[in-house]
């Protein structure tokens, strides 16, 4: 994804090999722990280049050839964390919130090519980047965080993908989607017990 030479060809070889080029997803990431001031500036530039600018530079070259033919999907894959911060990673957060703001740009930019570009927002996903939850605890209040009571997998973030890259989402453009299994909806504090509320039944 910083690669620009090698990123460039691989999109021209896509649409030379199938003709067209109608769907992009953009989904390397990598995570960047640390408060601002822990943070060495190299760090959050890696996280910055590989996380935004990677992005960016797909769309540069693939947006070109989705003009031409007047039609094209772009799926960016941000995160809930560039919806809402979470503590201790700053350079994180701050580059999946650009990638947000970058996809709402381009939606409005290039739609009149007939051109949709999303941002799609997961949760926390089974993938080696949660692997490093390593504490019990922490993995317990993580899943907990989410209203389902669990991580989402790729597969369902996959999924979500192939719905936005079809023609059954045509009008679905400039959208910040959530697959997070209500992470975002909401905190459960357990009021309701305080009100003699059983949450079972």
């Amino acid at each position: 994804m910083t690669d620009k030479e090698a990123l460039k060809a691989a999109i021209e070889l896509t649409q030379k090999q199938f003709g067209s080029l109608d769907i992009v997803v953009n989904s390397a990431g990598i995570g960047g722990a640390g408060s601002v001031h822990l943070v060495d500036p190299d760090e959050f530039d890696r996280v910055m280049d590989i996380n935004l600018k990677g992005t960016f530079l797909s769309c540069h070259y693939a947006l070109p050839i989705m003009m031409e033919q007047r039609s094209g999907s772009i799926m960016n894959i941000a995160s809930v964390e560039g919806l809402e911060a979470q503590e201790f990673t700053a350079a994180y957060n701050a580059s999946k919130g650009a990638v947000v703001m970058l996809s709402k740009n381009m939606s409005i930019d290039y739609g009149r090519w007939g051109i949709r570009i999303n941002a799609i927002c997961p949760g926390f996903i089974e993938t080696p980047m949660s692997a490093a939850i390593e504490d019990p605890e922490m993995r317990e209040a993580v899943e907990d965080a989410h209203q389902l009571g669990r991580m989402g997998t790729p597969r369902e973030v996959a999924n979500v993908c192939a719905f936005i890259g079809s023609d059954e989402a045509s009008f679905v453009s400039g959208a910040a989607l959530t697959v997070d299994g209500g992470f975002l909806a909401g905190k459960r504090f357990g009021i309701n017990k305080s009100f003699g509320l059983d949450p079972e039944t």
